[in-house]
């Protein structure tokens, strides 16, 4: 006869380390929940913004229709209407004779602002033309800037032309600073 057998099998936990398990488990779970809940908000935020910028061209496209219907209208009616077309010649003349009164009192202060810009610009040219190392100056630094361009561009044109190896590249390096030197030297 067959005997039956029978197998324990017993298995110890420790408690500590499935507790704290348990307890990581539900801090993730937090985070995550914490992150859906920010990308919920800054979704619907995103798309209120949306939703405010489509009304606001909407309204100012439906403004801006008001606007050129309303300066039809105020055309034919000035155009084909006399007391209307009076009234808008009496707003033309009110209109000028405003302006005119801003710049009967804006003058005097007007005329000084424009003679102080005059002035300083005067004294700008007088400055120029008193220094004597500025047309020296000026032409070095154009001798200097066509320099520079014609080495950069020699360079440029050596490097597509053929593979330049290290030490010629030093040397046209070397080249270069040595009239970069040259043409910083006054005439």
């Amino acid at each position: 006869m067959a005997r039956e057998m029978k197998a324990v099998i017993r298995a110890e936990v420790d408690p500590s380390g499935v507790v704290s398990g348990v307890a990581r488990a539900q801090a993730e779970l937090r985070k995550l929940n914490a992150a859906a809940a920010s990308t919920a908000i800054n979704t619907g935020v995103s798309a209120a913004i949306a939703a405010a910028q489509v009304a606001a061209r909407i309204g100012t496209a439906v403004i801006n229709a008001a606007q050129t219907r309303v300066q039809t209208l105020q055309q034919t009616t000035t155009q084909f209407n006399v007391q209307a077309a009076n009234a808008a010649t009496m707003a033309q003349v009110a209109d000028f004779q405003r302006s005119k009164r801003i710049a009967d009192a804006l003058a005097p202060d007007v005329i000084r602002g424009i003679q102080g810009q005059t002035a300083a610009k005067d004294a700008e040219a007088a400055r120029m033309l008193a220094d004597p190392l500025l047309g020296p100056g000026l032409a070095n630094s154009m001798a200097i800037g066509a320099g520079v361009d014609s080495t950069r561009n020699l360079a440029a044109d050596e490097a597509i032309a053929s593979t330049v190896p290290a030490s010629e590249v030093v040397d046209i390096l070397r080249n270069m600073q040595q009239l970069i030197r040259d043409l910083g030297k006054p005439f």
